[in-house]
């Protein structure tokens, strides 16, 4: 294995776990003061102003708000784009207060070409890229691509984009890719004889070390703000729900250490939501203990008890859970689509997140970028 030199602060623990380059078995912990259900108790949306940006998927805002990297479809093959952005909204995007987030329309040519905020085609290779996310100092992006023939995590810088290196070579594909908080390191998921599992891998390249081993399918890997723990989605309840793996310190009640003869560390994994649900796209809030997802849970009921009507199978909404001592689940958009792949502007107020329509006579429809005005709200 290649050495990796530790970083001062918050992330030694989980670096030395890098080191050790082991697997582990971890205890399956009730959250601390965690309410015992979270299938149900869920707050209604307040009404938020939803902003239309451009047509795309697969967000992630750059760490000073400037720009959107984000997937699109060109002539059948999958590209990275970075769309500039001013004051936090798409340059040459007007804010359009009282529009419906549930009805959006695609948005004409002339919205997002031609002039300033016009995106930029950052690959241009006949594989297919795809999964951008930033590093920290906003110099590069790391994203997925099978120009190795397989799928692979590869990174290039945002100023030289025609010279990628690759990060990974593993048998499987590789998936997800989440940047540390301090740069060192690159979470990601990859399918290991049929399953997906969790590894990390140095930036600036060397081996993977594998973080999940069991007879799950763990992914959608996602960094607290101080590094200490990993948000991810798992089947390990039937369902798939989101889960934390903590590196920190175990003080609170209720939490207890795995055999360090096992792992070398302290560690564990407790359950952040639960319920016969299909939770995905976590993404830590960059400013808070605030975690936004996309969920079909409630796809099927009305959203305030006792209302008229209901919603449509295969609809999705965007949720926020604390990962706090006491969890709130709240709702925080609503459709008759499916809204997903949330991404956080900087700051943790505002979410950029993905609409598209319910398929429809075997038409999936236009995925758009839409922007959402105060989705924290007070917490």
């Amino acid at each position: 294995m290649s050495a990796m030199k530790p970083h001062a602060g918050a992330f030694r623990p989980f670096l030395l776990l890098a080191f050790l380059a082991v697997t582990f078995e971890a205890l399956v912990l009730q959250r601390p003061g965690a309410d015992a259900d979270l299938t149900g108790r869920v707050i209604a949306a307040p009404k938020h102003d939803a902003l239309p940006l451009f047509e795309g998927e697969q967000p992630a805002v750059s760490p000073d708000g400037k720009t959107i990297a984000y997937r699109q479809w060109v002539d059948r093959n999958s590209e990275i784009y970075l769309a500039p952005l001013s004051g936090g909204l798409a340059s040459g995007i007007t804010s359009t207060s009282g529009t419906d987030p549930r009805t959006p329309a695609r948005l004409s040519s002339s919205r997002v070409t031609g002039g300033p905020g016009s995106p930029r085609r950052f690959t241009n290779d006949p594989a297919l890229d795809s999964s951008p996310a930033w590093s920290p100092d906003g110099r590069s992006l790391c994203f997925v691509s099978n120009r190795s023939e397989n799928k692979d995590i590869w990174v290039a810088e945002v100023d030289h984009p025609d010279s990628p290196r690759q990060l990974t070579r593993n048998p499987g594909p590789d998936e997800e890719p989440a940047w540390s908080p301090d740069g060192s390191l690159i979470a990601y998921a990859s399918i290991v004889e049929g399953r997906s599992d969790l590894f990390v891998v140095p930036a600036g390249g060397g081996e993977p070390v594998r973080l999940t081993n069991d007879r799950f399918d763990d992914s959608h890997p996602t960094w607290s703000p101080d590094g200490r723990r990993i948000a991810f989605v798992s089947d390990r309840q039937d369902h798939r729900n989101i889960w934390m793996l903590d590196f920190g310190a175990i003080s609170e009640k209720g939490r207890g250490p795995v055999d360090p003869s096992v792992s070398g560390l302290p560690h564990h994994f407790y359950q952040l939501t639960s319920g016969s649900f299909d939770d995905s796209d976590p993404v830590w809030c960059p400013a808070s203990d605030i975690i936004a997802f996309s969920s079909d849970r409630m796809s099927t009921l009305p959203l305030i008890p006792g209302e008229a009507g209901a919603g449509r199978p295969g609809t999705r909404r965007l949720f926020l859970v604390s990962t706090g001592p006491r969890p709130l689940l709240r709702l925080v958009q609503d459709g008759p689509g499916i809204l997903e792949q949330p991404a956080w502007m900087p700051g943790g107020h505002d979410l950029v997140y993905v609409f598209r329509p319910l398929p429809a006579r075997g038409d999936e429809g236009h995925s758009t970028l839409w922007l959402l005005v105060g989705a924290r709200g007070g917490d």
